[in-house]
Formats: C-alpha cells, sequence, structure tokens
C-alpha cells in the first residue's frame, strides 16, 4: 500500500527547545491515522509539521524529512521550492476549537474558495452547498446563510469549518481534536464523515479518547516526551491485544 506521508528523522525545536526528536514514520493511502499521547507530549506539532505550520510561531526549528504522495507526484514538504500557501491549499487542518472567521456563514464558504482556488460564482456555490450537505450543515443553515458564523453552536461551527477545509478539495487532511468541543452528537457525526473520507483523501487525527482512537482508527502513532514511542495498526498479528498493550498507559 501507497505511503501517503512519510517522515524520516524529524525534528522541531523552539528557541532551541526540542519539542519532537527523531520521528520516523509512514501513513498509508486508505488508512486513517490516529495520533495519541498525553497532553504536552508533541502530538499537535507532529501534526503541524505536516503542512509546515509550526513556522507561524517564532523560534521555531524544523529538521529532517516530511514527504507526501499526492496526486500529481511526491512532494518533499521541506524542500527549498516548496510553497508552504500552496502545501497548505492542499494540505487543510481542521483546529480542535472552531476557527470560523468573523463573516457569515456564506462567505465563511465561498472567501477562501475564491482566495486559494479562484472559485467564484455559481461554480463556488455548487460547492458551498456540497460540502455543507456533506457534514450534515446544509438543512440547518440553508435559510440564514447571511447569519454571521459566530452564531451557530460550538458543533455547528466545527461542521462549517470541516466544510470550509473540504471545498478547498485537499489529498491530506489533519484534524487537532476536532470533537473536543463540541457535543456528542456532532462528534459522532463528525467521526462518521471522517469514516467516509478516508478512500478519498489521506486523514491523520490527533485523538485525546480512547473510545474515539477505537472507533477511527487503522493506525496510531503514540507519542511520548516528543518521541514516538509505539505504532499499531489494523492489519498486524494479534491487533486488539497489541491495540490494549500499546495504549494500557496512554489515556
Amino acid at each position: 500500500m501507497t505511503a501517503a506521508v512519510s517522515i524520516k528523522n524529524l525534528r522541531v525545536t523552539f528557541n532551541g527547545a526540542a519539542v519532537l526528536e527523531d520521528i520516523t514514520c509512514k501513513t498509508r493511502c486508505g488508512e486513517l491515522t490516529v495520533i495519541v499521547g498525553r497532553s504536552g507530549s508533541g502530538k499537535s506539532t507532529l501534526l503541524r509539521a505536516v503542512n509546515r505550520l509550526n513556522e507561524c510561531f517564532p523560534g521555531c526549528s524544523t529538521t529532517g524529512v516530511v514527504r507526501l504522495s499526492l496526486h500529481d507526484g511526491q512532494l518533499a514538504v521541506y524542500a527549498d521550492g516548496t510553497c508552504p500557501e500552496r502545501l497548505r491549499g492542499r494540505v487543510g487542518m481542521v483546529f480542535q476549537s472552531p476557527n470560523v472567521l468573523p463573516l457569515s456563514i456564506e462567505r465563511n464558504m465561498l472567501l477562501p474558495q475564491r482566495l486559494v482556488r479562484g472559485i467564484t460564482g455559481r461554480a463556488a456555490e455548487e460547492i458551498m452547498r456540497r460540502m455543507l450537505r456533506r457534514v450534515g450543515l446544509f438543512d440547518e443553515v440553508c435559510d440564514r446563510m447571511d447569519a454571521q458564523a459566530a452564531t451557530l453552536s460550538g458543533g455547528q461551527q466545527q461542521r462549517l469549518c470541516l466544510a470550509r477545509a473540504l471545498a478547498l478539495e485537499p489529498e491530506v487532511l489533519l484534524l487537532d481534536e476536532p470533537t473536543a468541543s463540541v457535543d456528542y452528537q456532532s462528534a459522532r457525526r463528525i467521526e462518521d464523515l471522517l469514516l467516509s473520507l478516508k478512500d478519498e483523501l489521506s486523514l491523520l487525527v490527533v485523538s485525546h479518547s480512547l473510545p474515539q482512537t477505537r472507533r477511527l482508527a487503522d493506525r496510531v502513532l503514540l507519542i511520548r516526551e516528543g518521541r514516538l514511542t509505539g505504532q499499531w495498526h489494523r492489519g498486524q498479528a494479534n491487533a486488539d491485544a497489541a491495540f490494549e498493550k500499546m495504549l494500557s498507559t496512554t489515556f
């Protein structure tokens, strides 16, 4: 099976202090990979390293190799010729807390399409409707598209962020605890959506929930104190027992 994301000897420091050390791993196309570990272990830093978002923080230094398998071939994330802004157009991210734009629901969907993909008019509106339906939000907002996105509930805002990310047609989607700040019903809707997406794009998800990891993961990466200390995948021998043993001291 093709490697979707390949990481070798990744090291990330902030102001000289190492947050990640010597991370080497691969994720596979068609699989949903979950990154687990205790708070402060470096999970979010690992996720952000895939689309160079750590560079948005002062004092960050990254070494090592990150390669992505995209539709048009391999992309070296940290190569000199790789533009971070273009990279982030192909590697989307959804954060733990919904980060809706201070605009209407409609503008939240249409503006990124125009800025990132140059899509406007009826084409952008069709994509907007399709993605809002994909996340189960269209019927809830179709009669108030001009309302401020901030007036939506937390669960609705997070689904709007997912729809906005999907509207840009990323080939890799990074999700940092996407259900942490939403209600149970919204969480299950998001989980079902992620399971339906894994055959279409590469998914990396940070989770603090053992039940969620059980439901979603085809592959698990365990991070402890900035190092990769365990890996698991469904196809390995004695998979269930190995899963429980690896995560028994994590959650």
